[in-house]
């Protein structure tokens, strides 16, 4: 009698943008990003593809700043920017 098995679930894996840089078979510079989990998947991928690696840099993605009181007005009639954040 077989037993089944039980599927696990597998973990998330967080991925990010990849920008990365390399030389083809023949020899020409190419360039490009890839959105992956690490940067030893970027390289594997890339060897896959034929392309030799020389850089792989994780891409910084620009942040928004911080809003400050000073940057609200209330007009009259309108809620305070403490309130408008805390509703979002």
């Amino acid at each position: 009698m077989a037993t089944s098995a039980v599927a696990r679930p597998r973990e998330l894996v967080r991925e990010f943008l990849y920008l990365w840089e390399g030389r083809d078979k023949s020899g020409r510079v190419v360039r490009g990003e890839m959105r992956a989990g690490g940067e030893s998947v970027v390289a594997a991928a890339l060897r896959r593809r034929g392309i030799l690696a020389t850089k792989i840099k994780k891409q910084t993605l620009p942040r928004g700043r911080r809003i400050s009181g000073k940057t609200w007005r209330c007009l009259p009639g309108s809620f305070p920017p403490c309130c408008v954040l805390a509703c979002r």
